[in-house]
């Protein structure tokens, strides 16, 4: 899975924001903390959900069940949005 191209991700003030382009046919904001640009931005490239939970267990020091379920979560709210190919 990978993020569309008509999503565009940016950062500032350690939120991270989704935002769809008029193509997308999403009208609205998806935001996040640091953890879910990090998903987002991994997800640049077509990657497997356990790519993502090796991947951010590299990043980040927590619980391979808590980045887990982090990822779980992160991955649901972009496919509502329609923001994963």
């Amino acid at each position: 899975m990978k993020i569309r191209k008509d999503f565009i991700g940016h950062s500032s003030d350690g939120a991270y924001y989704l935002v769809g382009t008029s193509a997308s046919g999403f009208n609205g904001i998806l935001k996040g903390n640091k953890t879910a640009g990090c998903v987002i931005e991994l997800l640049r490239n077509d990657m497997s959900r356990d790519g993502l939970v090796n991947a951010m267990a590299g990043r980040f020091d927590a619980p391979a069940d808590v980045i887990a379920r982090d990822v779980d979560m992160i991955i649901e709210k972009l496919k509502s949005a329609g923001a994963l190919e």
